[in-house]
């Protein structure tokens, strides 16, 4: 496994981009860690679940400065989530209607 680049994305995003107003877009972030996308969400995610406020919005990632950002986000994560699941549920669905008795597609 690589390095691990969640303490220094907290670390920056607490002491330069606190509250929504000061979002850094991922982009940015990613090139000062030298990551792609995928690492960077994917350290996002590991904070987000040691209950750090970590946040996001159309500009970019930031820390919370109050718990309404927090919401924000809790709100378009879930919003993503639902988006997720009826996909989801829209291709078992095409599963059985196209595909319904028979292996592989």
């Amino acid at each position: 496994m690589g390095y691990r680049y969640d303490d220094d994305i907290l670390i920056h995003l607490r002491d330069r981009h606190t509250g929504a107003n000061n979002a850094i877009p991922c982009a940015k972030v990613e090139g000062i860690f030298d990551i792609n996308g995928v690492t960077l969400r994917q350290a996002v995610n590991r904070l987000r679940c040691d209950a750090q406020p970590v946040c996001s919005n159309a500009d970019g990632y930031f820390y919370a400065e109050n718990s309404d950002e927090i919401n924000d986000t809790v709100t378009r994560l879930l919003g993503r989530s639902k988006k997720m699941t009826d996909a989801a549920q829209g291709l078992v669905l095409s599963h059985q209607i196209f595909y319904d008795g028979r292996d592989g597609l």
